[in-house]
Formats: C-alpha cells, sequence, structure tokens
C-alpha cells in the first residue's frame, strides 16, 4: 500500500496557487505540527485505510524526529527547525514544538509506533516523547 515516505520531510509552507509544498523550512513546532498530529489523528480514525496511514506517519515521524531534534547536553534533547536539504537542525526553540512528545506518547499507546514489518520504531517515539 501506496509510495514509501521513509526519508521523506515536508516543509511547513504551502504555495497558495498550486498547493504544493514549497520553501525548505521543515518544523515539528510552529507550522508543522498540525501536519504531523493529522497524520496521526487519520491513522486513527479512518479503518480503510489506516494500514497505509499508520505506516506513513511512522516513516514522517522517523524521519522528522531525527532530522529536527538535536542534544543539549547527555540527556536533555531539543526540537528546532531545520531546512530540506540539510539534516542538522538549527539550535532554537521552537513554539508548539511542546505538543510533540505528546503525540510521540499517543502514537505509542495506541499501537500506531509499534505496528508494521518493523515494529521497532515504538521504543525509538517512547524515548523521544521523554
Amino acid at each position: 500500500g501506496g509510495p514509501s515516505l521513509e526519508g521523506v520531510v515536508f516543509p511547513v509552507d504551502i504555495h497558495p496557487r498550486e498547493a504544493k509544498f514549497a520553501g525548505e523550512r521543515v518544523s515539528m513546532g510552529s507550522g508543522g505540527d498540525s501536519f504531523y498530529e493529522y497524520l496521526l489523528k487519520q491513522g486513527l480514525q479512518r479503518p480503510r485505510s489506516k494500514a497505509r496511514l499508520r505506516r506513513q506517519y511512522r516513516e514522517v515521524i522517523d524521519t522528522a524526529v531525527a532530522r529536527s531534534s538535536g542534544w543539549v547536553s547527555k540527556g536533555r534533547r531539543f526540537v528546532g527547525e531545520s531546512q530540506r536539504a540539510r539534516s542538522d537542525p538549527q539550535h532554537k526553540m521552537e513554539h508548539l514544538a511542546c505538543f510533540l512528545p505528546g503525540m510521540l506518547a499517543l502514537g505509542h499507546v495506541t499501537g500506531v509506533a509499534t505496528e508494521g514489518p518493523q515494529g521497532g520504531s515504538s521504543n525509538a517515539h517512547l524515548t523521544a516523547a521523554e
């Protein structure tokens, strides 16, 4: 089912006339948080498309968390923004990124992060949420 989104990140901006993703800014906070939350919500609420949507959520979140977070010091993590062409996050706190741990925990508790052939992303999501 459906194209793989593994390694894909989505910018926060959408071109108003073309209705396509535009720009380079990737964020788990302001501007991007709702997109990622809706991936999870759709996977929970749409039974007919459940497997495909849940797989897409896992693939996108795995990539986005890896690209948008970094370590401040041992045991302390931040969520910033990044550019699509670069893999390192900018070292600044993103507005609304505070909702990310709750979304990751919900994905874990509902089983969305544990389904599929890999099944191993659950611990990564829960660890990132902590």
